[in-house]
């Protein structure tokens, strides 16, 4: 497997992956024209992860910049998976590649989400709850390998 930045022409697979999930009553055609579009996907750096050997993209997700004055962190978001390859381990490889990747290039070492499936997948992967939650139908979460950061004293980044 291979976690690597997406390419323009990864894209219309990429927003498939949560089309069932996030397409409502939108056509395929809408959904993506929507996505391609959006000017919040627009901020974020994509990153897939993809089979070495069949080259099929298995899960993306999306890492913002988030401009908190308390410490530097980012956000990940969109986290998806094909349907059929899903409940394989392929957004937690994901998820933790990407992490690493950023620790390691960017001397960063806090990350925040907002969960729409409940915690259990990202306590799984170390995510705590934020000591605030701004948002009933999202959770936030962090992750924070920076000792010298007091989530209590701090207010959880916007949704992004």
């Amino acid at each position: 497997m291979q976690i690597r930045e997406a390419k323009i022409e990864d894209m219309h697979t990429i927003y498939m992956m949560g089309y069932d999930v996030w397409g409502g009553d939108l056509s395929v055609e809408d959904y993506i024209k929507e996505c391609s579009q959006s000017i919040k996907y627009q901020k974020g750096t994509w990153f897939l992860l993809q089979d070495d050997v069949t080259g099929k993209i298995l899960s993306s997700c999306v890492i913002y910049d988030l401009e908190l004055k308390e410490m530097r962190a980012k956000g990940i978001g969109s986290i998806a998976t094909r349907a059929e390859d899903r409940r394989k381990g392929n957004a937690s490889e994901l998820v933790r590649g990407v992490i690493k990747e950023i620790e390691h290039t960017e001397n960063c070492s806090t990350f925040f989400l907002y969960s729409d499936i409940g915690t259990v997948f990202y306590e799984k992967l170390g995510f705590l709850r934020f000591p605030v939650q701004n948002y009933l139908q999202s959770t936030c979460m962090y992750l924070s390998k920076d000792r010298h950061v007091n989530m209590e004293s701090i207010e959880p980044p916007p949704y992004f």
